[in-house]
């Protein structure tokens, strides 16, 4: 068997959740790492199994960043690169650079689930790659082996272009039998397999479970299946993975392990954590002066203050910044508990005095005329209804 990476969900472009904190000079060093680990472990094949960027428009430095990582990782021809897309990459960016990237540094870039990967049959002095549909064979002389690969870029109902059936239509898919003999077969998409765990700060595309895949789906046969979508490290069954995402995008995030995962010649799979020291963390202070206190402590890591109810001023909220310097994701005051008197019995309260006195409980004050007037009018018009 040959060396594999497997790597997904890298997001680029993207801010920190809930805040205008962005990541790309973060994703910037894990991504030199990625090359780092290619380069030492001597990988043969690198998947990207999508989520490339975070947005259908990403930022032109974002997309910079992509195709300089691809040139890194192909090693001047002598490792093969495939990327796909997830549901947060528009299909058609990946169109524009397939003519030029297929074939030139061993990059097969993949956006829609109808591509037809005949387009990326090439050769290079280390591994020759044939395509057919959803299908590539990729042969290493040097190594004396071969592989088949199932490419399936995220492959929703609109873009396999399926209004009826879909998870049959999909199955079919998964299920099919590779054109080519091989010694190997792998296959990588950007799914959400049943079982896995989310985190956070994934964006949901079920409805009702519509896109929910059943392990079962994916062939025994398959020695391993790379996903991309879910961003905690996951293994589902013998062979089906998740390498997670590369950084914590969300405060929910921040305890997961981050890295990506070597399939090795033997069939053993490890997770290769990353050595990037830069963490995620959620920190509870009781005042100002002890978070500013703290902040020496913290200067390896992004963090996220969160204080009780603080009557504070803007002189407070910028000794914070200036404390927290470059680190700062955000700042959370909690609200102030409201006030219940426990001792009132809504049993004897009319419709209204119990909408008062449920509205104060709420916001700390008496709601004005015009909205109990609307209450009242909205009560009458249910009890027509139900009358």
């Amino acid at each position: 068997m040959l060396k594999l990476l497997h790597t997904a969900d890298w997001h680029l472009g993207k801010t920190f959740k809930n805040t205008d904190f962005s990541l790309l000079e973060i994703q910037q060093q894990i991504l030199k790492e990625i090359v780092e680990i290619a380069e030492k472990e001597d990988v043969d094949i690198v998947f990207i199994a999508g989520d490339i960027f975070d947005s259908y428009n990403p930022p032109f430095k974002a997309e910079e960043l992509f195709y300089s990582t691809l040139k890194e990782l192909t090693a001047n021809g002598r490792r093969l690169v495939i990327a796909i897309a997830g549901n947060h990459d528009a299909p058609e960016k990946f169109d524009v650079p397939r003519p030029l990237a297929a074939g030139f540094h061993a990059m097969v870039i993949c956006g829609s689930p109808q591509d037809d990967l005949a387009l990326f049959s090439f050769k290079t002095n280390h591994f020759e790659l044939k395509g057919e549909g959803n299908f590539l064979h990729a042969s290493f002389p040097s190594k004396n082996t071969s592989i088949s690969l199932l490419v399936l870029p995220y492959p929703s109902e609109a873009r396999l272009k399926v209004s009826t059936n879909y998870k049959q239509h999909l199955k079919n898919i998964l299920q099919a039998i590779p054109p080519y003999r091989a010694d190997d077969y792998i296959i990588v998409s950007h799914l959400f397999v049943q079982g896995g765990q989310k985190s956070g700060s994934e964006r949901d595309f079920t409805i009702g479970g519509a896109q929910l895949i059943p392990s079962h789906f994916f062939p025994k046969h398959a020695s391993y299946v790379a996903l991309g979508h879910l961003h905690r490290y996951q293994r589902l069954g013998k062979n089906i993975f998740y390498s997670g995402s590369i950084f914590p995008f969300d405060i929910q995030e921040a305890n997961q392990k981050k890295g990506v995962l070597i399939r090795r010649p033997d069939g053993k799979v490890e997770f290769y954590p990353f050595a990037y020291q830069k963490s995620v963390k959620s920190l509870n202070f009781n005042t100002i002066d002890e978070a500013l206190e703290q902040s020496a402590n913290y200067k390896h890591s992004l963090v996220f203050l969160r204080f009780p109810p603080l009557a504070v001023g803007t002189e407070e909220i910028v000794k914070l910044k200036q404390a927290y310097s470059q680190n700062l994701l955000g700042i959370h005051f909690e609200m102030p508990k409201p006030e219940i008197d426990e001792s009132i019995s809504v049993v004897d309260l009319t419709p209204k005095e119990l909408f008062i006195e449920f509205y104060k409980a709420q916001y700390n004050q008496t709601p004005n005329e015009a909205m109990v007037e609307l209450f009242l009018k909205f009560v009458e018009e249910l009890k027509n209804e139900t009358h």
